[in-house]
């Protein structure tokens, strides 16, 4: 996936979510902190208060923005690099998208995928 890749810099929306590392095949981390003083409540924003965190907290988050994983038949690739035009111009991030649809595609993979069962494991 991270072929023909060389580090590289974005700057676009993170998330601070759980990530289960045990059951991905980790790709990508970010050099980013992710803790909550570097994000803000989702909570308060849908509330009106962009950009606040009064009355939230958040445990650390893992740095990894970029995984594979296999649900069911299904081959899963999950990259967290924002959403927006700056990403999308990124030759990084268009590369990185091309290389994860040719994978998630290839007959290898596809049979990966159905070999895992229901159990959704990487």
């Amino acid at each position: 996936m991270n072929q023909g890749v060389a580090p590289f810099e974005l700057t676009d929306e993170l998330y601070l979510f759980e990530v289960f590392e045990e059951s991905v095949i980790p790709l990508f981390r970010s050099d980013f902190t992710f803790t909550a003083e570097h994000f803000f409540s989702a909570k308060q924003a849908l509330a009106g208060n962009l950009n606040a965190n009064a009355g939230w907290q958040h445990a650390p988050g893992s740095n990894l923005v970029g995984w594979v994983k296999r649900y069911r038949n299904s081959p899963i690739v999950y990259l967290q690099f924002g959403d927006g035009p700056v990403t999308y111009r990124n030759p990084s991030f268009r590369k990185i998208l091309q290389n994860a649809i040719c994978w998630a595609c290839s007959p290898e993979v596809l049979r990966w995928a159905r070999e895992s069962g229901e159990t959704g494991k990487a």
